[in-house]
């Protein structure tokens, strides 16, 4: 059976987007950082799925710019449900992860060597700093984080997911994690070329020159509750939806509304 298109299904509806500008292209005032002069260490455990990792990556870079310290880079948290192994190292370009920034942050690979407890770092209290709000402004991270950088000279953020926010920081900053996010993040040559093998079979069934439609099979209760997605379904699931949303969330959803409400009102 033959389903005719809408005309405008794969057109954007958004037309003033075609004249936008990436803003990571832009010229930053920035002074590149100077050697050996760091106000401490700075390590993260990026949490959740790669999605979450890759914001939680973009936003620590940022961060460590508010703050003039140098990162460590970012430790991927292991799965509780899948037990990935997984280490930044086998996903991305550590090199050109580095270099890339160099202009812009200090990043070492490794925990520096005069630190010895190397195995308490994500766990100590005293070194890691755990009140971080979600959506923080950059104000936040110079009066609360930054002091303890410079008494114990390395801390952890944990946990980190959303814990930098965008209408509160300057706009150098939202620019640095379009550079993080488009540019300095680049998987490793195996991990594209898989990619490119998906890719190439889904435009040689549909030709080359024919839309084609990427599909996330993460049906999962939490991402459904929070993306308020509306999977149709009967009225004992809406019912178990609406009382999860309304235990389980209410204080990711009152974060959201008060940010929501903060940059329209700055707008």
């Amino acid at each position: 059976m033959h389903v005719r298109e809408t005309p405008s299904l794969w057109e954007n509806p958004y037309s003033a987007t075609t004249s936008w500008k990436p803003c990571a292209d832009r010229k930053s005032s920035w002074v590149p950082p100077a050697e050996n002069e760091t106000n401490g260490y700075l390590a993260v455990h990026a949490e959740g799925g790669l999605n979450q990792q890759r914001i939680a990556i973009c936003n620590v870079v940022a961060v460590a710019k508010i703050m003039n310290v140098t990162l460590i880079i970012p430790l991927m948290k292991q799965d509780q449900i899948w037990k990935d192994q997984t280490r930044f190292e086998d996903v991305f370009d550590v090199d050109l992860f580095i270099n890339y920034l160099k202009d812009d942050v200090r990043i070492v690979k490794e925990i520096p060597s005069w630190f010895t407890e190397k195995a308490e770092l994500y766990t100590s209290i005293r070194q890691t700093v755990k009140n971080i709000p979600k959506y923080a402004s950059a104000q936040f991270y110079l009066d609360n984080v930054l002091p303890r950088i410079k008494e114990k000279r390395i801390m952890a953020l944990k946990p980190f997911v959303d814990r930098l926010g965008y209408d509160n920081v300057p706009p150098e900053i939202n620019m640095l994690r379009c550079k993080v996010n488009y540019h300095a993040l680049k998987f490793l040559p195996e991990v594209e070329e898989m990619a490119d093998v998906l890719i190439a079979r889904m435009r040689n069934r549909t030709g080359i020159l024919h839309p084609y439609m990427a599909l996330h099979l993460r049906f999962e209760k939490g991402m459904v509750g929070l993306s308020f997605c509306d999977f149709v379904g009967n009225r004992h699931e809406k019912a178990m939806m609406a009382a999860y949303r309304k235990k389980g969330m209410a204080s990711t959803l009152q974060e959201w509304f008060t940010s929501m409400a903060t940059s329209t009102a700055k707008r």
